[in-house]
């Protein structure tokens, strides 16, 4: 009986660390990372690794480890007692079968916790049932857009005669200089998603861009003609170098 409270309460830690992992996950982490994090909150070891400052920064993140955290506790405990009391109660000629058992229902355990399959299905179900917590994406999106190392996502406004007025994407290219123009919002109400290098500003036009946030506040005063052109060509340099040393540093 309490061989098999054991092996229940493995069951339900493997199925709980794997829970934690699809929800590290959705949070932004890569799968692998999660998994690590997650088994190491849940066994409270090894949780002292680079990745540890990003999850304790995180709230659905820190939500996650305390919850792990805690049921690790609870599992532990939990699993010590069903050992001491299969073993206390057992007559002599029974120990060696609890052990056995143990061992078999362990490698049992093990061996379908690495069926592919069953994984996968798992994993499915776990992000279908977590994709309702949308909170877990909350900083999905800030560390894709790198957001903590100056960059920023903002609104540009299209003045009239400034730099952007009355020119296309294509002829700006801002995309040069580092600036990605996610929308336009027309003064008319009408919003272009996903606008195309043909698309041409107006005044009154509302930019959705993304760039380093120094950038981005300098763009809507940046005077038309030569001038602003003179200032586009050393920003599209300045991004050039930017490129060339972070190349040079993942080498």
């Amino acid at each position: 009986m309490y061989v098999a409270a054991l092996l229940l309460i493995v069951l339900l830690s493997i199925f709980v660390v794997r829970a934690g992992a699809v929800a590290l996950a959705m949070t932004g982490l890569s799968p692998d990372v999660a998994r690590f994090q997650a088994l190491s909150a849940f066994t409270g070891t090894g949780f002292t690794t680079s990745e540890a400052e990003s999850l304790v920064g995180h709230p659905a993140r820190r939500n996650i480890i305390s919850l792990l955290m805690l049921l690790g506790n609870a599992g532990l405990f939990s699993a010590l007692a069903a050992v001491i009391l299969s073993f206390s109660q057992a007559q002599d000629d029974e120990v060696l079968t609890s052990i056995l058992g143990i061992i078999v229902g362990l490698l049992v355990l093990l061996g379908l916790s690495n069926v592919r399959l069953l994984n996968v299905l798992l994993n499915r179900v776990l992000q279908r049932l977590f994709g309702r917590f949308s909170t877990l994406r909350i900083r999905d999106y800030e560390e894709l857009l790198r957001v903590d190392r100056g960059y920023s996502i903002s609104h540009v406004m299209v003045d009239r005669g400034g730099w952007l007025e009355d020119r296309s994407l294509r002829e700006l290219a801002m995309v040069s200089e580092g600036i990605l123009v996610l929308s336009i919002r027309r003064s008319t109400g009408t919003t272009l998603d996903t606008p195309g290098p043909m698309t041409r500003l107006f005044a009154g036009d509302q930019l959705l861009v993304y760039g380093r946030e120094r950038d981005l506040e300098a763009l809507p005063t940046r005077p038309a003609g030569a001038p602003g052109d003179r200032i586009h060509a050393t920003a599209v340099e300045q991004q050039r170098l930017r490129r060339a040393e972070e190349s040079a540093e993942g080498a």
